[in-house]
């Protein structure tokens, strides 16, 4: 599958209109040379419909090598997506792959598309960090649809079973690479376990909460549960914090509610670094961990079999993710698909 870029010639033929008449709107001098808004609006309507972007790379008359990948990191690098970085940039740096890299933000996602497809990229890598609110929404957009069309694009840490499964759709026929794991597949493999235990009593993260109860088999199980309680997410907003600080102060605000009595089983949080500091708060006080009260991180992180206090923790299959998507950006399928990888849930 090949980038689909138009040039400002077939524009012009698909507009029924002069590549001088486009160049001028494009480059905003179209009311200078005296061109009519009628005119305007329909090759602005035509440029909205096929995705147009300039190509900044012959305005700027830079020279760009064949085959170069356009990368995103879109949102805050965190824990497992930094891993993948890491994996994707000693990938590049060894197979001496030309990229051309764009970071963007909250709500970012489509300028920094429009800055690759500029530089006429001949394929896109987006990684997509959970801390973002939206964290894949923005996909959906009507005018971010149409860029996706364009240019062959893997799709990294896509939330499956998160986002509607009609954009799944979507994003796939518009031969998308959709490559990520389930949440709600892993969670549920975690709640069975406890459930298997006798254990019943859980405090979960919400914003984990939120991730996987819509799933109706996750739902049903915790409603079997005897108490399932929810804290608000510590990186919400803090994302630039020091996870084990964040779980620091998330170990003294949970402390009152956890020596209430209510006798939780379970203390299910959003990554190891987190659960690590909250451990290391709740021992100061003299809650026993894991013996009072088991602690649930997320990534498996390397430095796991050296932290002080004994957590539970679900493993992301990033090398396989990694290997999946690098295959899928050397030799690009014809059509879109969604590659599914299995995270696990690791009891201490």
């Amino acid at each position: 599958m090949k980038a689909k870029y138009y040039s400002t010639t077939e524009l012009a033929k698909r507009a029924g209109t002069s590549r001088q008449v486009i160049s001028a709107i494009l480059n905003n001098s179209w009311q200078s040379k005296r061109i009519s808004q009628k005119t305007f609006d329909r090759v602005q309507a035509i440029i909205e419909e096929v995705g147009y972007v300039p190509d900044r790379a012959a305005t700027s008359l830079r020279k760009q090598g064949t085959g170069t990948i356009g990368v995103v990191y879109h949102g805050p690098l965190h824990s497992h997506v930094l891993e993948a970085v890491q994996r994707f940039n000693n990938y590049f740096l060894e197979n001496g792959q030309e990229v051309e890299i764009a970071v963007s933000s909250e709500n970012k996602l489509h300028q920094a598309l429009t800055h690759l497809m500029g530089h006429r990229v001949e394929r896109m890598l987006i990684l997509l960090s959970s801390l973002t609110k939206t964290y894949g929404e923005e996909l959906g957009d009507r005018a971010m649809l149409r860029l996706l069309q364009a240019v062959p694009t893997v799709v990294y840490n896509y939330p499956f079973g998160i986002l509607p499964k009609e954009l799944d759709k979507q994003l796939i026929d518009a031969g998308n690479q959709l490559v990520g794991f389930s949440r709600s597949s892993v969670y549920l493999q975690l709640f069975k376990t406890l459930q298997a235990k006798g254990a019943s009593r859980v405090l979960l993260d919400q914003k984990i909460h939120d991730m996987v109860v819509p799933d109706p088999k996750v739902g049903k199980l915790l409603n079997k549960f005897s108490l399932v309680d929810t804290y608000p997410n510590p990186q919400f907003d803090q994302s630039s914090t020091n996870p084990y600080q964040l779980g620091e102060s998330l170990g003294t605000s949970l402390l009152p509610r956890i020596k209430q009595g209510k006798g939780y089983d379970y203390l299910i949080t959003a990554s190891d670094m987190i659960a690590q500091g909250c451990a290391a708060r709740l021992s100061s006080q003299d809650v026993k961990i894991p013996k009072d009260i088991q602690i649930v991180g997320f990534d498996k992180v390397d430095a796991l079999p050296y932290f002080q206090h004994p957590i539970s923790t679900i493993e992301v299959p990033v090398k396989q993710m990694v290997s999946t998507a690098i295959d899928l950006l050397e030799d690009y399928p014809k059509s879109g698909a969604k590659h599914l990888a299995k995270a696990r849930y690791l009891e201490e």
